[in-house]
């Protein structure tokens, strides 16, 4: 009986002790990791020009607060005979600095495309999609 009941206070002296330890360190308040402060407004004037076989994207920016880094560009593209109504999957096809608010991309004949900008800053801070420039190049 004295066995047993040593084994017991054994165990429970060490899972109290474990408890207690498990417990240490310093911990304190917290902290709310802050985001930009300032939201990024979407790209505007969003035009485009066509010369030849190629299409150039054009955008206005602000960027009073210096929180706009860059800017990714999207695209899809459909086959104008094959989908009439196709889901619209874009992917991003290039970022540039927040300097260059110009971007040149070669057509295919027979394409349906769809090009979109997000602005982009600290902190993985983005701005909402810019309106969208579809075009039939044939």
């Amino acid at each position: 009986m004295k066995g047993n009941k040593r084994k017991f206070i054994s165990i429970f002296v060490f899972l109290v002790l474990v408890m207690i330890f498990s417990a240490c360190g310093k911990k304190g308040p917290p902290e709310m990791i802050e985001k930009s402060k300032e939201q990024i407004k979407a790209v505007h004037n969003f035009k485009y020009k066509i010369n030849k076989d190629y299409i150039l994207l054009k955008w206005d920016s602000d960027n009073q607060h210096g929180n706009v880094e860059g800017f990714d560009i999207f695209m899809a593209k459909q086959n104008i005979k094959k989908c009439k109504e196709c889901p619209v999957t874009y992917i991003k096809i290039d970022s540039v600095p927040w300097s260059v608010k110009e971007y040149k991309k070669k057509l295919e004949q027979g394409t349906r495309y769809f090009f979109k900008i997000i602005s982009f800053g600290i902190g993985n801070n983005t701005s909402p999609d810019s309106k969208i420039i579809q075009i039939e190049y044939k």
